[in-house]
Order: structure tokens, then C-alpha cells, then sequence
């Protein structure tokens, strides 16, 4: 499938998100160009996860979240925009949305 009409998919319904209807176009062209950097989402979410702890509260998603934005940084990704988050996935499934993007404009 197409990973416009995965898009597509996505905001046609109760996944749409404002990140991204902003950011959709550039995650497809591999385009990560900083609006809110990583390494100030990492800032942040120690700020965060260590408050949760002083506070006894578990924040599971926050913490894995920062982990992921932590790969990003250690591959060299932490002045990409936060949606960069993408590649740490298609790290792991060894697939680039930006690839079969153009392959699929090359088909149509």
C-alpha cells in the first residue's frame, strides 16, 4: 500500500492527528527539517519522568518515548523535527516511507 493512502487512511478518521495534517508531506519526502527538535523533546521528557517520579506517578509511554528519541540521537537524527520518530522505525523494519513513496510516484 501506498504510504500516502496509509495517510489518508489515518486522518480520514479517529487517528487524524495535527501532527500530521503539518508534517505528513515532509515524513514522506524523508524530509525532517526542525520545527521542535528532538534533543529539546529529550530536555523535556526527563523533565517530565522525573517529575512523575518525585511524585510516585508511572509514566510507561513517556519513558519509551524518550528512549526512542534517545536512538535518534545516538544515530545522529537529534536536530530532526519530532517527526524523525518515523525513522527510528523504519529503522527497525528496514524500510524507508520515502523510498516507496518515490517509487510509487514513479509508477503512476
Amino acid at each position: 500500500m501506498s504510504p500516502q493512502k496509509i495517510v489518508d487512511v489515518l486522518q480520514g478518521g479517529l487517528a487524524s492527528t495535527k501532527v500530521l495534517d503539518l508534517r505528513a508531506t515532509k515524513m514522506l519526502s524523508g524530509s525532517f527539517d526542525p520545527g521542535f527538535r528532538v534533543r529539546l523533546h529529550i530536555k523535556d521528557l526527563r523533565i517530565a519522568l522525573e517529575l512523575a517520579r518525585e511524585s510516585g506517578v508511572v509514566l510507561p509511554l513517556t519513558a519509551e518515548i524518550e528512549q526512542m528519541l534517545q536512538a535518534l540521537r545516538a544515530a545522529g537524527r537529534e536536530d530532526y523535527d519530532h517527526s524523525g520518530l518515523i525513522t527510528f522505525l523504519e529503522d527497525l523494519a528496514r524500510f524507508r516511507v520515502a523510498d516507496a513513496t518515490e517509487e510509487r510516484a514513479g509508477l503512476e
